[in-house]
């Protein structure tokens, strides 16, 4: 296994309410939501969110699937990238403005999982890899989920 992308996510609002804040979700909260939507999807880590891991206001990480599992994130590149998702609804509402803005904390430690995993070493930040995967995410392969391929 190879993982040569990474997409960050960030939780956005509701089916019925895509400008609703979600940054005060639970970790079981979103939990159950992707079990629900994907009950045969459990990850090596117990977990049925779909991204690798989630990125809570206070910068706290919870890894959810390792780095080179399957993941639930980006349709065609679901085998070979790593998807952090940070808590919060980061649209831009129609009056321009955004639903919410990511926390100080959570930008720190998206970015040292950013350059952790650019530098091969999703050690560094504690994240769990699949035994035999092979790391090697160009510096243009960092995108945003919405840029997918």
């Amino acid at each position: 296994m190879k993982i040569t992308y990474c997409f960050v996510h960030h939780t956005g609002g509701f089916r019925d309410s895509p400008f609703s804040k979600s940054s005060h979700l639970t970790l079981e909260q979103i939990n159950e939501a992707h079990r629900q939507r994907w009950p045969d999807f459990k990850s090596q880590l117990d977990f049925w969110v779909g991204y690798t891991a989630l990125i809570f206001p206070d910068g706290k990480i919870v890894q959810t699937r390792k780095v080179g599992e399957e993941l639930a994130a980006n349709k065609g590149y679901n085998s070979r990238s790593v998807a952090p998702c940070l808590l919060g609804n980061f649209s831009r509402r129609p009056d321009g403005l955004f639903v919410e803005l990511p926390t100080l904390e959570q930008v720190e430690t998206l970015r040292k999982v950013l350059i952790a995993l650019h530098e091969k070493n999703p050690g560094a930040v504690g994240l769990q890899v699949v035994e035999g995967t092979e790391i090697d995410i160009p510096l243009q392969n960092f995108l945003p989920h919405r840029l997918a391929l």
